[in-house]
């Protein structure tokens, strides 16, 4: 079976595919190999292993069934691993990258893309600010013009007036 990365939504090529010790009772998530998944091996050893999704967006445990360690269970972990399941979660899978550590990756390129963005949105907030206060500037030295034009005129006024009487 070719991997092919630009084959999106699969969870043989997706980095949140790991696996999980099904005989021990354990949280811990496992680095799928590409043995695993090319082979559907997923095995610890002495005892076999499921494939497990980091998101709990597929529950292969019930939609595999068999826990024989059988060439069937092989098959069918490969068919339901190899589903295009169209999964919203999916992100690329490197190898020897484990499920946490793609998250992660994944949520910093989330965020640093939130960051440029924001940074976007600012710079333009701070532009319209910056041409606001020109503006206000303008403004004001405008109205300071007038205010001494106004005063200037009542001045003459008064004089005008005092030299009258």
């Amino acid at each position: 079976m070719d991997f092919d990365p630009n084959d999106t939504g699969r969870c043989v090529n997706c980095g949140y595919l790991g696996k999980r010790n099904i005989h021990i009772e354990s949280p811990q998530l496992d680095i799928a190999t590409r043995w695993d998944r090319y082979s559907g091996g997923f095995s610890y050893d002495r005892f076999y292993g499921i494939p497990w999704c980091f998101g709990s967006h597929v529950n292969f445990l019930a939609e595999i069934g068999n826990m024989e360690n059988t060439e069937e269970r092989k098959r069918d972990i490969i068919e339901a691993i190899n589903k295009d399941r169209k999964c919203k979660f999916w992100h690329p899978w490197q190898e020897f990258q484990s499920p946490k550590e793609t998250f992660d990756y994944s949520t910093m390129l989330v965020l640093q893309q939130k960051n440029e963005e924001l940074s976007t949105s600012l710079k333009g907030v701070l532009e319209d600010s910056r041409k606001i206060a020109e503006d206000a500037h303008k403004s004001n030295r405008l109205l300071t013009g007038i205010i001494i034009a106004l005063v200037v005129v009542q001045i003459m006024f008064v004089i005008l007036d005092h030299v009258a009487s």
